[in-house]
């Protein structure tokens, strides 16, 4: 069965009506139409169409799929009802490529595996592998959210220069960082 959460609507265009072209057995799972009945239809990921009988102006036997067209072919394969009660289908009832309420819903439920309900980003969504190290700036670091342990990255020492002249020297050295000219020099001794 259909199995893609972000379904398109059309391939390119408006995606034609069709009609069907021989009858579909109650549960059957392919539906053939007219020829270039599925122009415009999407074949790169699962579709959402309605099918109905059509007479004399009134609308009957309609039903919500997924499915997969195959314009080349004039078929719909993989067919399974979202909404509606399966009839069949008689030649010459209409297949509309519609947006439906499954649809809706897929969308809205892949979108809330990123997003919260308000529309905001969700918390912990991106993985901190994701990120380009370009991303990550001075000024996106929170005040005091960066750590001796973090800075502290390599086997001698890690620097941050306050104001040209104080210099906070955090070192995993077992020795006192020699003096500097013009440099305070404030030492974290390892604890061991």
């Amino acid at each position: 069965m259909a199995t893609d959460k972000l379904r398109k609507a059309s391939s390119t265009g408006v995606a034609t009506v069709a009609t069907v072209a021989s009858t579909r057995e109650i549960a059957g799972t392919t539906l053939t139409v007219a020829s270039g009945g599925l122009t415009n239809w999407p074949e790169d990921t699962s579709v959402d169409f309605s099918t109905y009988t059509l007479t004399d102006g009134v609308i009957s036997n309609k039903c919500e799929w997924t499915g997969r067209a195959d314009p080349d072919n004039n078929i719909i394969t993989e067919m399974e009802l979202t909404n509606g009660t399966d009839a069949g289908n008689d030649a010459d009832d209409i297949v509309v490529c519609l947006s439906t309420a499954a649809w809706v819903n897929d969308v809205i439920a892949t979108l809330l595996n990123i997003f919260d309900q308000t529309g905001a980003l969700a918390a912990g969504v991106i993985p901190s592998t994701a990120l380009a190290s370009s991303a990550v700036t001075t000024v996106k670091i929170a005040d005091l959210a960066v750590s001796i342990a973090k800075m502290a990255t390599t086997a001698r020492q890690q620097s941050l220069d306050i104001d040209g002249s104080t210099e906070i020297v955090f070192s995993t050295a077992a020795t006192q960082p020699t003096a500097q000219a013009g440099k305070t020099i404030i030492w974290f001794e390892p604890t061991t």
